[in-house]
């Protein structure tokens, strides 16, 4: 019995009372266990699936995000999961050396799912180097759940995994729509921080081909002339859309507006309410998707 099996058997009798679970293991064969890819531009997916047991184990890396392992099993619908860790092994040829001490607990456990996030990256590289895929689950019935996956036939999968991951755009969808540049009083140039999110965000629009519009919109705080105003926000979004545009983004995509102080999203009586105000959004608009009020 592996290191790892005894100390989660230990951590088991704590959880049940001193009750030993029932163990049921599967091991996966390494001629029938087949890995798959699903390959976006935003999302990477490498799996297998166990159909005997409803088991879906992906690794997953989607842009602005880590390494994941998601497991989807029908198990829970009959008896709900409540701990869960996954750990690598030696595979069998290896069986005497001593085996990498990597250990994971389950960040979360749904109804159907289990998701890891933390030290995922540390396994996927040791199962790269040939270590196998172990993961226990302990359910509220006290049956142990022990599953062993082999990667003796996921190397050409990976290829092509990994090229997709090192690919991804740095940003996401969700965090760009969040996106906000906010100015000094009477300035309109970037800063360095800026125009590095402005790359960022070019990468992702030149690999989104359903992007069919980008709406930048200026704004201004209340002080001074409103003549002035709205030519200094018109001045800020025509220098994120030429940013945009040096970086190969398709200027007919792009749709600038300028609205001076005309919508506030704070205060124009304090320092901090009409720095919030100086700004610039930026909002992708994709096929068959609404534009949204202005920010």
């Amino acid at each position: 019995m592996s290191c790892s099996l005894k100390l989660f058997l230990t951590l088991l009798l704590l959880f049940t009372g001193g009750i030993a679970a029932i163990p049921i293991h599967y091991q996966g064969e390494m001629d029938n266990t087949t890995w798959k890819t699903e390959l976006k531009f935003d999302r990477c997916e490498i799996y297998t699936e166990i159909p005997d047991w409803g088991f879906k184990v992906s690794f997953i890396a989607e842009s602005g995000q880590s390494l994941q392992l998601l497991i989807y099993s029908r198990i829970h619908s009959a008896a709900a999961i409540k701990e869960s860790f996954a750990e690598v092994i030696n595979a069998p040829w290896y069986e005497l050396q001593a085996s990498p001490q990597e250990q994971i607990m389950a960040d979360s456990i749904g109804e159907n799912s289990i998701n890891f996030r933390q030290g995922v990256e540390t396994i996927f590289q040791h199962m790269l180097a040939g270590s196998w895929l172990q993961f226990y689950s302990m359910s509220n019935t006290e049956v142990m759940y022990i599953v062993s996956l082999p990667t003796t036939s996921w190397q050409k999968e990976t290829v092509s995994f990994n090229q997709c991951a090192n690919q991804l755009p740095v940003i996401n969808y969700e965090e760009i729509n969040q996106l906000s540049f906010n100015y000094i009083e009477n300035q309109y140039k970037l800063n360095k921080t800026q125009t590095k999110d402005l790359v960022k965000l070019s990468d992702y629009i030149n690999k989104d081909q359903s992007v069919v519009k980008i709406l930048i919109d200026g704004h201004s705080d209340k002080y001074g002339n409103s003549s002035q105003n709205l030519r200094l926000s018109k001045f800020r979004a025509d220098e994120i859309a030429q940013t945009l545009i040096n970086n190969s983004v398709n200027m007919d995509l792009i749709e600038i507006r300028g609205h001076g102080g005309r919508y506030p999203i704070a205060s124009n009586d304090s320092a901090e309410g009409r720095e919030k105000n100086r700004r610039v959004s930026i909002r992708l608009v994709k096929a068959n998707a609404k534009t949204n009020n202005l920010n």
